[in-house]
């Protein structure tokens, strides 16, 4: 009985040998060592070649982004790589018992170098941190609330036991070029409740930061409205625009800042509408304000239409005319591509108040800040009643600043226009040796007027 029973075994031992080597024959393989066609079944030849093809399209992309688009975050170009080559090796390792064993091993071992070299070699070595502190010393005592507002404020803290407002900078370098101090007042009046000063983010990077000081000290000069390192003016209310400043671009904190300015946009919208939020900028309590501006501009293009109407109701109102001004022009500055939206939401009354009115208004901060918004929207309906200040206006400052934004807007005219606004530029009685004069030759030679 036993013997039966072994012969019986050794009998299907020995057809299920035949089976299998039939099947290796049937793939081209012979041997113990040759792949069976069960291994290769279960996932098809091309599901893997497909996966192989996005994952090095993807990491393509990541590669790209590494290498030629500094703009693009480090972490999510580094991340995209990481992920192309992950579904490219998912793929291989999804016939490594099969067929594809051989090349499994040897393109994960070569991907994986190849990913290791591409990441050490183009992403920056970058310090695990870095902070400076700034302190800023002076007479708070009518000051209600100060910050220093890059592409957004920076982190303060005012210490009421020194008198000083304290800053911490967490980068090397600012994502604007220019750098704002808006301070918030407890006085009453015109011109008094309200002021923006300005400085050069690159120049004050370059200097401050850049430097192997440990905390930056300034001293704030409320009566001056500046800003000083010593007797050197770092923050001041400017009297005329600075051309090289609002020119160059603004540098993207975020791959996806788009994304972040439409949460920021949802949730102001969730809290209060542009009506509730305008009624706020005429609030007693600076904070109210403060908080009112910082709304409206997160609300971006959408909040301009119902500003400017409340605006050409109440032009006399100093909190209304200083906080829509300040939103108005925030709102463009963080996003100079709203250009159309913003200049459609804009009525023809509406450009001429800012232009024949805000922009030279007699409170600093209002006049400037309608000036930087008029020379970056470049809207050609500003050209008459900018020109219009340019032969009129008798303080050079204000000359230079209309012709600013007539340089900026020029372009955006037919041929003949920029001819004739050229000629009338050439035309008004300006100074021969004034700024005013030399910007306005610089307009008409670039047109290719004769100069008088």
């Amino acid at each position: 009985m036993t013997d039966d029973v072994r012969v019986s075994l050794g009998s299907a031992t020995d057809h299920s040998d035949e089976s299998r080597n039939s099947n290796r024959e049937a793939n081209g393989g012979t041997g113990p060592g040759s792949p069976r066609v069960e291994d290769d079944a279960d996932v098809p030849r091309d599901l893997v070649r497909w996966g192989i093809v996005v994952g090095l399209t993807i990491a393509t992309g990541g590669a790209a982004m590494v290498v030629y688009f500094s703009q693009v975050p480090q972490a999510l170009a580094a991340l995209t790589l990481c992920v192309g080559f992950g579904i490219v090796l998912a793929s291989f390792g999804s016939r490594a018992a099969g067929s594809y064993g051989g090349i499994a091993v040897v393109g994960a071992g070569a991907l994986a170098i190849a990913l290791f070299l591409v990441v050490e070699h183009y992403v920056p070595d970058l310090p695990l941190a870095f902070n400076k502190r700034v302190l800023v010393a002076g007479d708070f005592s009518k000051v209600a609330d100060l910050r220093i507002v890059d592409e957004d404020p920076l982190y303060s803290r005012r210490d009421r036991t020194t008198g000083q407002i304290r800053f911490i900078v967490l980068d090397r370098r600012f994502k604007a070029p220019q750098l704002l101090i808006q301070v918030d007042t407890t006085e009453k009046g015109d011109g008094r409740e309200y002021f923006q000063m300005v400085g050069d983010g690159e120049a004050i990077a370059k200097k401050y930061l850049a430097s192997n000081t440990e905390v930056i000290s300034w001293t704030f000069d409320y009566d001056r409205r500046t800003v000083k390192d010593g007797s050197v003016v770092v923050f001041s209310v400017p009297e005329q625009l600075n051309e090289d400043l609002v020119g160059k671009g603004r540098r993207s904190s975020s791959f996806l800042k788009p994304f972040d300015l439409f949460a920021s946009a949802l949730a102001a919208d969730a809290a209060a509408k542009p009506d509730a939020l305008i009624k706020d900028l005429v609030a007693d309590d600076p904070a109210v304000r403060r908080n009112a501006r910082d709304s409206l501009i997160a609300l971006g293009t959408s909040a301009v239409a119902p500003m400017m109407a409340a605006l050409g109701e109440s032009l006399d109102n100093y909190r209304l005319k200083s906080g829509v001004i300040s939103a108005i022009s925030d709102i463009l500055r963080s996003n100079e591509n709203s250009r159309e939206k913003i200049s459609a939401a804009l009525s023809e009354s509406d450009i001429a108040l800012l232009s024949s009115s805000a922009a030279s208004d007699k409170d600093p901060t209002v006049r400037l800040q309608a000036t930087d918004f008029l020379y970056r929207l470049k809207d050609p309906r500003s050209v008459d009643p900018t020109l219009g200040r340019v032969k009129t206006a008798t303080d050079d400052n204000e000359v230079y600043n209309s012709t600013l934004i007539l340089k900026g807007t020029i372009p955006n005219l037919p041929i003949a226009e920029q001819k004739r606004v050229g000629v009338e530029l050439d035309s008004s009685k300006v100074p021969p040796d004034s700024r005013s004069k030399a910007l306005i030759n610089s307009i008409i030679q670039t047109l290719g007027l004769p100069t008088r």
